[in-house]
């Protein structure tokens, strides 16, 4: 429903599940660390693992992916000048993290990133998110760790859900959802809706520029509409095969900086538009074979238009204005091949395809340039279960990348990267150990090397990839009572990519020598009779060196740490809780700083609160009142220099379930 109720899921998943809502279904958990629900419905957890279990997720109602990001420890979700919300995990770039549903990875090919905001959770049943490298199989490019969002949902018979909320800014939303059984199907459908004037301007926060007396942040209000279809059925002989339809529809306003003046982003998107069309196949070959495929249709539209001043008046468009038009086509193939090899240990082939075509014009009614890339890899791994309580998993395999359309400039030679893993595990007395080595590469999208992003950006066509070097170790177990996970990393990301400021003014991302980031990160759990508490806390330190005796400096939006409390209460029908956030001092971009084009961020503090009340209702009906105030002390949370978070607002929620 909104980030505070979250709360509860993060509890309920990070500790026993007792007191989960009488009309959830606790799954059968044996064990849980660091956020961690290790149970049939989440096997093979880590300490750098955190997942959500179906019933426990369906418990509390997140509304978008972009509400998460208090449950993901060493992660923060912030939002660029672009108005888009996206996920960094220990400190690297959104770019470097792999988003998917059912398998379909959602960041879009011409910039390599998703906007979570617009991400619906409608019908999601699953969240696992993993940080470092855990395997091969996962989506080229994602080198920091990956988000799994699944649909897939235990049987519990048919349910439907209605769910209505009201905030402060005018945020108005609704949500249906209905999962049963069709013949052989088992189906689940989703639509929603939800609308806002703006969002709440926080107090005190300076702004020099594009805002007024108003108390809600200039051009921040929003109309969107998503659905979702899933069905999926079980095969003869074992095995299954899902069909997915979603898709959504919204315009939105965009957040100008505050502290420019003539260079800021006076933007609106008056269509922002994705249909996802997917279909995968589970099914086991014999008695020591099992494959996974699946393919998918992407189809996105996105409209820029900006403005001369921040009125954002709506006058008439001429030929030759500046508005941008984005239109992508995409299509994503992946399979994998496991040979079980005596009870405990597998081989797997895998591969995944994606090939994407990006049409641009940049002023309206302009000429239209065309963009194409092919994406690639494919992976070897083998797991082995060693003797006693050792396992190792070693995987080999390529990614590569190739654009034979780069619009007006001219096309470059194939990039190729090397993919390598070596992970040992130990379990102990009630807890585990492990110790992974990880090399991976980065391919840049195709904006971040062609476009000039309404003349903010100098284009790059000779931007490179990157490659990322990475140690990682941990530990979980219990200790007197505490739930404890401790995770250790250091990542060298040679030929990283970084945006410096030109002369013009003007920002180009460049190939830097190496960025280096090392971290340690905390995470504890426990319950005391009807309260639960769970901490997580990542203290990191990175640098960006350009190398050619150039002075090091602090690497982009790293921040020096981060993490969150969550404390829930329940006792019977009632349920309250609080969260707090903190975030280090960080370097943000700045094309006001004539220096390095840099700006430093203080560390900043910020919490939310929510109590709720179930109501049971004849005919075995269930109704839930959530009432919760976000950033309770109305801080200034900067998400990058003259861009401010949202202020304190209250939020009512009822959802009913029958």
């Amino acid at each position: 429903m909104l980030r505070p109720t979250l709360i509860a899921a993060a509890l309920l998943t990070a500790l026993p599940l007792s007191t989960a809502p009488s009309h959830a279904a606790a799954p059968d958990t044996t064990r849980v660390q660091d956020l961690v629900v290790v149970g049939d419905q989440a096997p093979d957890a880590t300490p750098a693992t955190v997942v959500f279990q179906p019933d426990a997720l369906a418990a509390v109602t997140p509304w978008n992916a972009g509400d998460l990001e208090a449950l993901i420890p060493a992660s923060t979700i912030t939002v660029n000048s672009r108005g888009e919300s996206v996920l960094m995990i220990r400190g690297a770039s959104e770019r470097h993290v792999g988003i998917t549903l059912d398998g379909i990875p959602l960041a879009l090919p011409w910039d390599e990133r998703a906007d979570l905001s617009l991400i619906p959770l409608d019908g999601v049943a699953t969240l696992r998110a993993e940080r470092g490298v855990r395997t091969l199989f996962s989506p080229p490019n994602a080198v920091a760790g990956t988000v799994t969002l699944e649909t897939d949902a235990p049987r519990r018979g048919p349910r439907t859900e209605l769910e209505l909320r009201a905030g402060s800014g005018g945020d108005q939303a609704v949500r249906a959802l209905h999962r049963g059984r069709r013949g052989l199907w088992d189906v689940t459908a989703t639509v929603s809706r939800r609308t806002r004037d703006g969002v709440p301007l926080p107090d005190g926060a300076d702004l020099p520029y594009h805002q007024d007396v108003d108390d809600l942040r200039t051009n921040t209000d929003l109309e969107q509409t998503s659905a979702l279809l899933r069905a999926e059925r079980g095969l003869d002989g074992g095995g299954k095969v899902a069909l997915l339809l979603t898709g959504y529809d919204a315009e939105r306003g965009v957040a100008p900086e505050g502290h420019e003046d003539a260079d800021a982003r006076l933007w609106r998107l008056p269509l922002v538009r994705r249909g996802i069309a997917g279909a995968s196949l589970q099914k086991p070959l014999g008695t020591a074979w099992d494959l996974e495929a699946g393919a998918a249709l992407d189809l996105a539209a996105q409209d820029i238009r900006a403005y001369a001043d921040d009125t954002f008046a709506n006058t008439p468009l001429q030929p030759g204005d500046e508005y941008e038009t984005g239109r992508d086509r995409t299509v994503h193939l992946h399979g994998k091949l496991r040979r079980f090899v005596g009870e405990r240990s597998s081989v797997a082939l895998g591969a995944r395809m994606r090939w994407t075509r990006h049409t641009v014009s940049e002023e309206y009614q302009g000429p239209e340039l065309a963009y194409a890339q092919r994406l690639a890899s494919v992976a070897l791994e083998a797991d082995v279960a060693g003797r006693g309580p050792w396992r190792l998993r070693l995987g080999a395999g390529m990614d590569a990348a190739k654009a034979p359309e780069t619009g007006e400039f001219p096309v470059e030679d194939a990039q190729v990267e090397p993919a390598l893993l070596a992970r040992v595990e130990r379990m102990t007395g009630g807890g585990e150990v492990y110790v992974a080595v990880s090399r991976r590469g980065r391919f840049p999208g195709l904006r971040e090397q062609y476009s000039g992003a309404l003349g903010r950006f100098e284009p790059n066509p000779d931007l490179g990839a990157e490659r990322q070097d990475l140690v990682e170790a941990g530990w979980q177990g219990r200790v007197r009572g505490w739930d404890l996970a401790l995770t250790g990393f250091a990542a060298e990301l040679s030929d990283g990519v970084e945006r410096v400021r030109l002369e013009s003014g003007l920002f180009q991302r460049v190939n830097q020598s190496a960025i280096r980031t090392k971290g340690l990160e905390v995470a504890a759990s426990r319950r005391v009779g009807a309260l639960e508490v769970a901490l997580h806390h990542a203290v990191l330190d990175a640098e960006a060196d350009p190398g050619d005796g150039g002075e090091v400096r602090p690497a982009e939006d790293r921040a020096d740490y981060l993490g969150a409390l969550l404390v829930e209460w329940k006792a019977g029908a009632w349920a309250a809780g609080v969260t707090a956030r903190w975030v280090g001092a960080r370097w943000s971009a700045d094309s006001t700083d004539e220096v390095d084009g840099l700006q430093e961020l203080g560390a900043q503090v910020w919490g939310d609160c929510w109590v709720s009340r179930e109501f049971g209702v004849s005919g075995g009906r269930l109704v839930d009142v959530r009432v919760a105030v976000t950033n309770v002390m109305d801080e200034g949370v900067w998400e990058q220099v003259g861009l401010v978070g949202a202020g304190r607002a209250l939020v009512v929620g009822v959802r009913g379930e029958w």
